[in-house]
């Protein structure tokens, strides 16, 4: 298990993966995680470009047409997060 200090909260990951913030993540990077293509990448990408960083994978998923309840917890158990640009 790994631990992780992400804005002020420790958490664990299960098996101490790199986590990925949603907010400043690459297409590639966004990539390593399953569930994730070009296509979605991109789609996780430009909504945050045209409308600003995701406060939580909860609005990623009200913002993102296609994430559902099962992906988005997908997602993070496999060490996906938000924060600020520029927070961890």
């Amino acid at each position: 298990m790994g631990l992780i200090l992400a804005a002020g909260i420790l958490a664990l990951t299960a098996s101490g993966q790199n986590r990925i913030n949603v907010n400043t993540a690459g297409s590639d990077e966004l990539q390593t995680l399953n569930g994730v293509g070009p296509r979605v990448a991109m789609k996780f990408i430009a909504e945050r470009q045209t409308h600003g960083p995701y406060r939580s994978l909860e609005d990623l998923q009200r913002r993102v047409l296609g994430v559902d309840d099962r992906m988005l917890e997908s997602l993070r158990r496999q060490g996906l997060y938000a924060a600020p640009p520029g927070g961890n």
